[in-house]
């Protein structure tokens, strides 16, 4: 024991000593969550053949050969960029790495994000797609060493590379770290961006595999040049042979800078009792069959970031609070959580249900320009439910805050569903109400050109989502509806306003998927509708399609995808961004929209090795120049792009 609290000690220190190089902030170089395609229900035991991954929750199998770069639905390593892939919806200001907002309301609320009820921004978030978090942390059990190469590159300098490596030290120990960086310098004035992420891991058990620990240490590090948009939209809108890089900007000298700290560690022991278990006539062994597991949790996070204008001038800002000549808006907030859980584990020697419940206490700090804020808060956390043994599967589950600066906050939700093993069809229920204090960022700021305190009531959610699956067909069907008392937005002012009215939000989703022979079709539907419109903007309407080729070739060599994908919404007043407070806030304008995205791809894959082509914004220059993603910031022109991926694993 004492030799692998010696590792864990090690692990941290070494890493930790790279934290002047992992948020470097130079400007002058250049979850994007990380999915492995797991379903979200697999939870199974290790083999010998195949890697695991390692979560709080139990083992998922890791199927690399899943991923094969397709731009459509299965492929969440290009499609979770904003820039590569337009299924998210999410609005950036025309470039890789530079902020975005999801147009789907449900992605962009923490409505629906029931697993933790204190997940209220206490900075913005705008550039969060990009971080490694600590949502979905990964650890890993393999037999043999496990390696994972990851590289694109495309016009205006856009690259991309990636390298995951992670392996058993021993059979009770493994280890690993993850690298990203990657960025562009854009087609327009002081675009450029470099982002990057660093994560090491961590996970260990004992020989009777009743007590494992989990450890995660995660830096990011946001570079980005800030522009403001294009100074005459007119001259981009014209259509005339203008290059694209002399087009005059409203920023000439700014940029903003992101750095973010993580440090997760996690024990479990399990307790439960031994039984013998007949190996054959003659032989028996002794079993350990786990009951409950009592886990203690600890984390530390931090955030840091910079605004920063050498060169502010009054066409940009309407005021000056602190100085006319220079701009250094700074935030900083940290968060420490110490959790402990108890809960019973699934066995179907018990009576079928599961319960869990836990504390969370949590101590925060932000500071600002004359700001220094610290609260506390206690929540308790707890949830019942029948196992997955059967069709029907339900959870009853929740959180309150019982003391500290957001006492009163709660969270309940209620989850039913049915299962077809035979036609693999599922309905899901979900009903919820969130009852959550304001985040400091909408509550308090001071910087150059913007300055509020407000004194917001706590904002009151009830949701309900309907889904229903059919996996044969490919089919996918859900409704989500929700009423909002005390809705916080920023308005035209680019101002935290909150208001008390009720704000009802429905949202509908189809996917539908046609296959036949080599020929695939794939569709995604998304209608969305507001009873007020003047605090909230959306599009009504927003489409994604795929058509395309797969099917193996040269003798069952080469796997390959060819094909093209269209992304289309209605038109609408979209938020403009204001990179001062890194938020999106309110505009009644200028409207964007009802433009086809269109994209041309080739994926193929040869034994590890997968490699995709693609060629985006294929259409761009056949139709009129309204390809806005954000008021006054261009999406990006046509550009090619090639992206190879290697999987090392014997």
């Amino acid at each position: 024991m004492k030799t692998l609290f010696f590792i864990i000690a090690l692990f941290f220190s070494i890493h930790g000593s790279s934290r002047s190089t992992m948020l470097d902030t130079s400007i002058s170089t250049d979850t994007v969550r990380h999915s492995f395609f797991l379903p979200e229900a697999l939870t199974v035991s290790p083999s010998s053949a195949t890697p695991f991954i390692v979560t709080p929750d139990g083992f998922h199998n890791y199927n690399p050969n899943m991923q094969l770069f397709a731009t459509f639905v299965n492929d969440q390593r290009v499609s979770l960029f904003p820039y590569y892939g337009k299924l998210n919806a999410s609005s950036s200001l025309g470039n890789l790495g530079t902020p975005s907002n999801s147009i789907i309301f449900f992605r962009r609320s923490s409505i629906l994000e029931s697993r933790n009820i204190s997940v209220a921004n206490i900075i913005n978030n705008s550039f969060d797609t990009y971080l490694f978090g600590t949502s979905r942390m990964r650890n890993y059990e393999v037999k043999s060493p496990l390696t994972e190469l990851y590289f694109i590159g495309g016009d205006k300098k856009e690259q991309l590379f990636q390298v995951l490596h992670t392996q058993n030290i021993n059979p009770y120990l493994n280890m690993g770290v993850e690298y990203r960086t990657f960025g562009s310098e854009g087609f327009y004035q002081r675009q450029e961006t470099k982002i990057e992420n660093f994560r090491a891991f961590l996970s260990a058990k004992s020989k009777d595999n009743r007590y494992r620990i989990l450890a995660h240490s995660i830096w990011n590090s946001v570079n980005a040049n800030e522009n403001g948009g294009i100074l005459d939209d007119s001259l981009f809108e014209k259509g005339e042979n203008i290059t694209k890089s002399t087009i005059a900007i409203n920023l000439l000298d700014a940029h903003s800078q992101r750095s973010q700290q993580a440090y997760f560690l996690q024990q479990s022991y399990d307790v439960g009792k031994s039984i013998s278990k007949a190996i054959n006539d003659s032989a028996v062994k002794t079993v350990f069959i786990p009951k409950h597991r009592y886990s203690h949790t600890i984390l530390y996070q931090n955030w840091s970031n910079y605004f920063i204008d050498n060169n502010p001038d009054s066409s940009n800002y309407v005021l000056f609070l602190n100085d006319p000549d220079y701009t250094s808006n700074h935030t900083y907030s940290e968060k420490f959580t110490n959790k402990i859980d108890w809960n019973t584990l699934n066995d179907t020697s018990n009576t079928g249900m599961v319960v869990h419940s836990g504390l969370i206490y949590e101590i925060n700090k932000y500071k600002q320009d004359g700001i220094d804020s610290n609260f506390n808060n206690l929540f308790f956390l707890g949830a019942i439910g029948n196992q997955h043994l059967g069709k029907m599967h339900w959870k009853l589950g929740g959180g309150y805050c019982i003391s500290g600066g957001n006492q009163g906050d709660l969270r309940a939700i209620m989850h039913f569903d049915i299962k077809d093993s035979e036609l693999h069809n599922q309905f899901n229920i979900d009903i919820g109400t969130d009852r959550r204090s304001p985040s400091l960022i909408q509550t308090i700021y001071r910087g150059n050109h913007f300055q509020w305190e407000n004194n917001f009531d706590r904002v009151r959610s009830d949701y309900l989502k309907l889904a229903y699956m059919v996996k044969k067909y490919r089919f996918n069907l859900s409704f989500t509806t929700a009423q909002i008392q005390n809705f916080i937005y920023s308005n035209e002012l680019a101002l935290p306003e909150q208001d008390s009215n009720k704000l009802n939000v429905l949202c509908g989703t189809l996917v539908k998927d046609f296959k036949w022979r080599n020929i695939g079709i794939k569709n995604t539907v998304v209608f969305q509708r507001l009873d007020d419109s003047t605090v909230l903007h959306l599009p009504s309407f927003l489409s994604y399609h795929a058509l395309y080729f797969e099917g193996w070739i040269f003798k069952k060599a080469l796997f390959l995808q060819m094909g093209v994908d269209v992304f289309f919404n209605t038109t609408y007043y979209a938020d403009e961004y204001m990179p001062a407070t890194g938020l999106f806030y309110l505009q009644s304008r200028k409207e964007i929209g009802n433009y086809p995205y269109l994209n041309f791809f080739i994926n193929f894959k040869v034994n590890q090795a997968r490699v995709f082509f693609k060629i985006a914004h294929l259409n761009q220059g056949y139709l009129e120049n309204t390809y806005y993603s954000v008021p006054h910031y261009p999406m990006a022109d046509r550009s090619f792009k090639l992206g190879i991926s290697w999987l090392f694993y014997d």
